[in-house]
């Protein structure tokens, strides 16, 4: 895993553990000064949510019992009556304390990251997406007949500007006139201030080359060809990577931003979810990625808040994601 330092100089540098411990240290402190009492406060509001749950299932029980004890109309009537408020209500409160906790809990590990010199002007919008044109623009997926989204993340790498969000994809398939998974999980688009920065590259995982051949023959009619001995050899059992004949390979996607590319890959493969990341540059804009089946900090109503791995992943996700922009943008 590859980290960045350089506060006091123009570019950041390559480092290594000890920044690493470093940035762990500095976000557990925060945890605890900050994060820890607010998840506090959102646990009592998780157990309340609860006991109404708990509470409001007992008296459906008993109405139950009493309609079918009395069977009598009116009775039935007044009984589902109040039985549909105690189930509205119930979803209310189930829905306040969803709505409320990921934007309160994202915003202030947000606000963390954005003391980095490198990093500004992160915004969380809950109900927002990356638009479709840019989902489409990366050339990655060529179809997108449903496209679903939110948590959409945006803000600034040193000067390249971002946005990421959670997306759900999926294009009609005419043979089982159904809608088929296209992807779901993270993706990101970055904007280069760099002219220089001519024609495409694609990096496609070679877990997912028999879902992708439409990808590949697009690319291929823009003059994409398939590449081959790369200065990180791992790079190739992993990924199969494409580029047009006007793409600078050697200054747009050096060694160090090839490595950083597999650390983030080797990330997403130990939780056991086995992630898979796309990546494609087309003239300056960046494109990642990232397969993931789970809702970013998604909250559940049966597990305590109080976590700080739940809330480490998030930032070290984040972390990484907003490395790869920077690695680009010092290198180019």
């Amino acid at each position: 895993m590859i980290l960045f330092a350089g506060k006091g100089t123009g570019k950041p540098t390559l480092i290594g553990t000890s920044t690493m411990l470093n940035t762990y240290n500095d976000f557990r402190q925060f945890y605890n000064q900050v994060l820890f009492p607010e998840l506090k406060n959102l646990e009592r509001q998780r157990r309340q949510v609860l006991r109404f749950l708990f509470l409001t299932t007992l008296l459906l029980l008993l109405l139950l019992g009493v309609v079918l004890y009395l069977q009598i109309f009116v009775i039935t009537l007044l009984m589902v009556l109040v039985v549909g408020y105690a189930l509205a209500l119930a979803y209310f409160k189930v829905e306040t304390y969803v709505q409320n906790f990921k934007p309160r809990i994202l915003r202030l590990i947000l606000d963390f990251v954005d003391n980095s010199v490198h990093f500004n002007e992160l915004q969380y919008f809950p109900k927002e997406k990356v638009p479709l044109n840019e989902f489409l623009a990366s050339r990655l997926f060529p179809r997108a007949d449903e496209y679903k989204g939110e948590d959409k993340i945006t803000g600034k790498v040193r000067e390249t500007p971002f946005q990421l969000s959670e997306l759900r994809v999926a294009e009609f398939s005419t043979v089982r006139n159904q809608l088929d998974p296209v992807f779901r999980g993270i993706f990101l688009q970055a904007s280069y201030q760099n002219p220089a920065m001519k024609g495409s590259l694609m990096a496609l995982p070679d877990q997912r080359k028999k879902f992708l051949q439409r990808t590949e023959r697009g690319f291929h009619l823009l003059g994409g060809r398939k590449q081959s001995g790369f200065s990180i050899p791992e790079l190739e059992t992993w990924y199969n990577l494409y580029c047009t004949p006007d793409f600078p390979f050697e200054n747009a996607f050096p060694v160090e931003f090839q490595q950083l590319l597999l650390d983030f890959r080797l990330r997403n493969q130990v939780d056991g979810q086995k992630r898979e990341v796309y990546l494609s540059l087309i003239g300056s804009q960046l494109y990642l990625a990232i397969e993931q089946e789970r809702n970013l900090f998604e909250p559940s109503l049966w597990s305590p808040t109080v976590d700080f791995a739940q809330a480490n992943a998030f930032h070290e996700d984040i972390q990484l994601l907003l490395q790869l922009i920077l690695q680009l943008d010092v290198l180019n």
